[in-house]
């Protein structure tokens, strides 16, 4: 509880379980009894290999915004930038870190390879916020690529638009949201589809290999 500064649940677990190895065995003969065979997400290690399943999390894109990022993780998991050269590699080497410790495992049942990330941004769209990327960040100039590749020309970009880049560099530099319209709106969700692409191809081979 922010307003307090503490748990009040955790509090309460201590008075009357003392230790974690107590509130663990009621809390798994809670679970048992109630039908449950598999333990939550971000459920406690201490509850794992005695009679339910459990799943791991590889947290790909949540560890990789910390470096680079889309979306900012401020008060939540944030977006990577997966458009940076640095993103396949890092998949790659958390997927050998989550192989290793989950081989052989019985319980282990499979891997999610995020969870909640900010895919709609801080402010509802999460292209919205590229657009506001400064220039260096990979995914401001992946992006600037796509529009190219979609619409042929800037020229036909600012006519879609509405806007007046001048150049490449007007455009990178810029941190300004065109003005809502049709097009944007197409842009939007076409680019988020590319960002997905991009997400889950890079990230679901990694796993995979």
């Amino acid at each position: 509880c922010e307003a307090l500064g503490y748990a009040p649940y955790h509090r309460n677990v201590e008075a009357k379980y003392g230790n974690e190895q107590a509130w663990g065995a009621v809390a798994l003969e809670r679970l048992k009894e109630w039908g449950f065979n598999c333990l939550p997400a971000g459920h406690s290690q201490s509850l794992r290999h005695q009679g339910l399943a459990h799943i791991e999390f590889a947290s790909f894109g949540t560890s990789f915004a910390q470096r680079e990022w889309i979306c900012r993780p401020i008060h939540w998991t944030g977006f990577p930038d997966v458009f940076s050269p640095r993103w396949e590699s890092h998949c790659r080497m958390v997927a050998r870190r989550i192989a290793r410790d989950s081989s052989g495992d019985p319980w282990c049942i499979g891997i999610f390879l995020d969870n909640e990330l900010e895919w709609y941004g801080k402010k509802g769209h999460l292209v919205d916020e590229v657009f506001q990327l400064p220039a260096q960040q990979a995914a401001k100039k992946g992006f600037y690529e796509w529009l190219i590749g979609k619409y042929a020309s800037l020229a036909e970009v600012n006519r879609q638009l509405g806007t007046r880049y001048a150049d490449q560099t007007a455009f990178l530099n810029s941190t300004n949201v065109p003005a809502a319209s049709a097009a944007l709106a197409t842009i939007q969700g076409e680019f988020l589809s590319a960002i997905a692409e991009r997400y889950f191809k890079v990230a679901s081979e990694a796993m995979r290999q």
